[in-house]
C-alpha cells in the first residue's frame, strides 16, 4: 500500500472556498483543512464528511474534512459558516492496491492555550503505512506573521498563510507512517520578530476597609469570553500606623466567578490599557465586594503575611511562570486582617 499526492491547492484561501488545480479523478480522496476564527459550527459542501474537529473556547475550530471516493470532475469547495475568514486548503490522495478508501481509521484532537507548541496522539487504528493528516490553527492576540515548524516526519500544505493575521491556520501531512498504532504529532510555530502585547492595569478605586477577622475579597479581574487573563504584577498596601499589629493574611486566588462576579455586590474599575494594540477587550474588574457576598469559586495560589503598619507588596510576576485563566474567570487578593485596617490593590495582566 502507498500513498501519493495528487494535487493540492496552489495556497491556503481565507474565503472559505478551496480549489484544486485541476478536476479530481473518480474514486480518489479529498480531504480539506479548514479552520477558522471562531466557534461557530462550519459547513462542507455536498458528500464531505468531518472526520476530526475541535474548538477551543470561542477563539478558534480546526476541521479535516474527508470526500470518500468523490465521483470525480470536481475542483472548487465552498465551506460555510464561522466567522470571518475561513481558512482552507484541499488535497487529493490516491492509493495503490486500495480500491477506495471508506473512513478514517483514527482520529486525535487536543488544545493548549498560550503556548508554542501543541501534541497531538491519534487512536491506535492506525497501520504502517497509512496516510496520517495534521491540522492546526493558532489565534493570536494582537496582528503579526507566523513561521510554522513542522512535525517530524511532516510535509506542510502548499501555500499556507503566515502574513500579519490574528489568525493562522495549519496542514500537514505524512504519505506513509512508519509504524502502526497511535500517532503522536507535535508541531510549534513562532512569531514574527515584532511581538506585540497588550497590558491593563486595574487600580481600586478607593481605601478597601477590612473588618477584623473577616475574609474580604479587595480587588478581581475577569477575562472576557474571547481570551484569558495572564496576571503578570500586583500591588497592596495598608494604612496602619501600630507598629505591633498582627499581621494581614494576604491571599492571591484564582476565580471562576461563578457567582458574584466583578461588578456584581462590588464596586467597578474601568480597567486601562498601559501599552500595545488598541481593541475593545472587555475585561471586568472591581473591588471591595459586599460583606456575605465573597466571589466563587475561589482557590487559593498564593498566600503570605504582611504587616499593616504600612505594609507594601510590588510584585512583578517572573516572566513564564505567569497564571493564566481560562476564558471568562480571572483573579482576585482576598485578605483577612486580625483588625480593622485599610488597604489599597492593583493588579495589572496582558491578554492571553
Amino acid at each position: 500500500m502507498a500513498w501519493s499526492l495528487v494535487r493540492e491547492s496552489a495556497a491556503q484561501t481565507t474565503n472559505g472556498v478551496g480549489t484544486l488545480p485541476s478536476n479530481s479523478t473518480a474514486g480518489n480522496l479529498l480531504v480539506a483543512v479548514v479552520t477558522n476564527g471562531s466557534a461557530t459550527a462550519l459547513t462542507a459542501p455536498s458528500g464531505w464528511t468531518a472526520v476530526a474537529s475541535i474548538t477551543n473556547g470561542t477563539i478558534s475550530e480546526a476541521y479535516i474534512w474527508a470526500y470518500f471516493n468523490n465521483p470525480g470532475g470536481l475542483s472548487s469547495f465552498t465551506f460555510a459558516g464561522g466567522s470571518g475568514a475561513i481558512q482552507v486548503h484541499v488535497q487529493e490522495y490516491t492509493c495503490t492496491n486500495v480500491a477506495q478508501v471508506s473512513a478514517a481509521s483514527a482520529t486525535g484532537t487536543n488544545t493548549a492555550g498560550a503556548v508554542a507548541s501543541v501534541t497531538v496522539t491519534g487512536g491506535a487504528g492506525t497501520l504502517a503505512g497509512d496516510l496520517v493528516i495534521a491540522a492546526g490553527f493558532e489565534h493570536l492576540t494582537a496582528t503579526n506573521v507566523i513561521a510554522w515548524t513542522d512535525p517530524s516526519g511532516y510535509t506542510q500544505d502548499a501555500g499556507l498563510s503566515v502574513a500579519t493575521a490574528t489568525n493562522h491556520g495549519y496542514g500537514g501531512r505524512v504519505l506513509s507512517a512508519a509504524s502502526g498504532g497511535a500517532q503522536s504529532v507535535n508541531w510549534e510555530q513562532q512569531e514574527g520578530a515584532a511581538m506585540y502585547k497588550a497590558g491593563y492595569s486595574a487600580p481600586s478605586g478607593a481605601a478597601v476597609a477590612l473588618v477584623a477577622a473577616t475574609a474580604k475579597t479587595v480587588i478581581g479581574v475577569a477575562a472576557p469570553a474571547q481570551f484569558g487573563v495572564d496576571l503578570t504584577k500586583l500591588r497592596i498596601s495598608f494604612d496602619g500606623v501600630t507598629a505591633s499589629a498582627i499581621p494581614v493574611l494576604v491571599e492571591l486566588c484564582y476565580a471562576t466567578f461563578a457567582t458574584n462576579p466583578p461588578g456584581t455586590n462590588s464596586t467597578s474599575i474601568t480597567v486601562q490599557q498601559e501599552y500595545g494594540r488598541s481593541i475593545v477587550a472587555g475585561f471586568t474588574a472591581a473591588y471591595a465586594w459586599t460583606a456575605a457576598n465573597e466571589p466563587t469559586v475561589l482557590t487559593t495560589l498564593d498566600n503570605w503575611t504582611l504587616t499593616p503598619n504600612g505594609g507594601l507588596v510590588v510584585y512583578d510576576i517572573p516572566l513564564g511562570s505567569t497564571p493564566d485563566s481560562a476564558v471568562s474567570q480571572g483573579f482576585a487578593i482576598r485578605c483577612t486582617a486580625p483588625a480593622a485596617v485599610n488597604c489599597r490593590p492593583t493588579l495589572k495582566f496582558e491578554r492571553c
